[in-house]
């Protein structure tokens, strides 16, 4: 009895344990003013000063970013075929004259603000706009849904007459690479192959530079295309091995057989003398009895058979007959 009770007792912590799963943690989207910061240290690190917030381009960006979560259509052109100026213009940005306006945008599934500026946006277009020598504002606007889908949208714009954007301190990036922060690499297997845990702060551009491969090779390597997300304590492979697999070779000998020789044997072989002729072999007789002649299938015999015992069976019946009625 003590044993059932103990049973229904633990019973539920066990239906709990089984049935009830503890919430994903997801990762955080950053928000716009993350992204500002991110940006401007990318133009600090290549000798550039920083963009200034401007109200307008603020909401334009944000005006997009939304539309992208809620129509799940991604792109430059928005709601009404509205271009990054249109919409600039529209939410008042320089009072519609002399106005200049780029955009970038990105959107991915747990997507940081450092996956879109070294990852999503590492080609020059999208680093023109972030290290742009002309443009001095930026606006920044971010949507996240319940699938946790991040949509990024910046707007970078200058506006005629307005403060001449900051000088060029040193080349960039046309003529020198971004700055990345160092990582430590991983040492090389015995077999060649090399794997690299991925720790915060560090993104597919970073670990693709360290260890001197393209992001396109790293991408191939592990399965991963230009919306993917890397995690810290994921492993990615950066070099599959290089030590072929041992090939069998056959063992070569030199030990030749010996030839074989064949010697005359000393048995002589049996002859036959003139006129001698080996003994007939005798033939067993083919000639069965009638009882194995009906047996053996033969029609002819079997109806003789059949014939013979139907006239012993009428010779029987009538012998019995006629000593019932003495």
């Amino acid at each position: 009895m003590k044993k059932i009770i103990l049973i229904l007792a633990l019973l539920p912590l066990f239906l709990t344990a089984t049935f009830i799963q503890p919430d994903m943690v997801i990762a955080q989207a950053g928000n716009a003013y993350d992204m500002v910061n991110g940006i401007n240290e990318l133009r600090a690190a290549n000798g550039l000063g920083p963009y200034s917030i401007n109200a307008s381009l603020m909401a334009a960006a944000q005006y997009h970013a939304d539309w992208i979560t809620a129509t799940n259509q991604g792109g430059h052109t928005g709601e009404g075929g509205s271009s990054a100026y249109d919409r600039a213009i529209s939410f008042g940005y320089g009072g519609g004259v002399g106005v200049s306006v780029t955009e970038n945008w990105a959107r991915g599934y747990g997507l940081s603000v450092y996956d879109c500026i070294y990852t999503m946006w590492n080609d020059p277009d999208h680093w023109n706009n972030m290290l742009h020598t002309y443009h001095n504002e930026i606006g920044v606007g971010v949507s996240v849904n319940a699938d946790n889908f991040v949509t990024y949208v910046v707007n970078f714009g200058h506006v005629t007459g307005s403060a001449p954007p900051p000088p060029v301190l040193t080349p960039i990036y046309q003529t020198q690479a971004p700055y990345i922060a160092p990582l430590q690499t991983s040492t090389p297997n015995p077999d060649g192959s090399i794997y690299h845990v991925v720790k915060i702060n560090e993104f597919p551009i970073t670990i693709a530079t360290a260890y001197g491969i393209t992001l396109e090779d790293l991408f191939r390597l592990n399965n991963l295309t230009e919306e993917s997300s890397i995690y810290p304590g994921e492993i990615l492979v950066i070099r599959l091995s290089t030590t072929p697999e041992p090939t069998a070779t056959p063992e070569v000998t030199n030990t030749v057989p010996p030839t074989a020789t064949l010697k005359p044997s000393n048995t002589p072989r049996p002859s036959l003398t003139p006129y001698q002729t080996a003994a007939p072999t005798p033939k067993p007789d083919k000639s069965p009895g009638l009882i194995l002649r009906i047996f053996s299938g033969d029609s002819k015999y079997l109806a003789f058979g059949l014939i013979g015992i139907s006239i012993l069976g009428i010779v029987l019946m009538v012998i019995s007959s006629s000593r019932l009625h003495k």
